[in-house]
């Protein structure tokens, strides 16, 4: 810009500073183009990054929850297995429990009886020695 195109003291601007200023305008906005481009291209690779973790993410999470279900299962399987045997056992034990209740029965009518057999062998003894003095 020469000398000669500098704004007069009176405050009129030159007519050639329109173009200048037009130019720098589009020179600006050629930047600003330019960094908003630049911008997006970094915008949409961290989305992409963004989607291929969460890919990975959801790759991961999917094969943690297929274990835990496999591992459910597998608890599943001894849960039921374990039951199984409590009631075999619970069964086992019932048999047992009668089993021994029907001795016990036995033994208290064995019990009775001998207690009356010894009773009538006393009262027979000691009327065996009454009667026959």
């Amino acid at each position: 810009m020469a000398e000669n195109d500098m704004p007069t003291p009176s405050g009129d601007i030159p007519a050639s500073w329109g173009f200048h200023l037009l130019q720098e305008m589009h020179h600006l906005h050629d930047s600003l183009q330019h960094m908003e481009d630049k911008l997006e291209g970094k915008i949409d690779a961290t989305n992409a990054r963004i989607d291929a973790l969460e890919a990975k993410m959801d790759t991961k999470f999917s094969a943690t929850n297929a274990r835990i279900d496999a591992l459910e299962a597998k608890m599943d399987t001894k849960f039921d297995a374990t039951t199984a045997r409590i009631d075999t056992t619970n069964v086992r034990i019932d048999g047992l429990d009668a089993k021994f209740q029907a001795q016990f029965d036995g033994l208290r009518y064995w019990s009775w009886a001998t207690i009356l057999v010894v009773i009538a062998a006393v009262v027979a003894t000691i009327l065996t020695i009454v009667f026959h003095r």
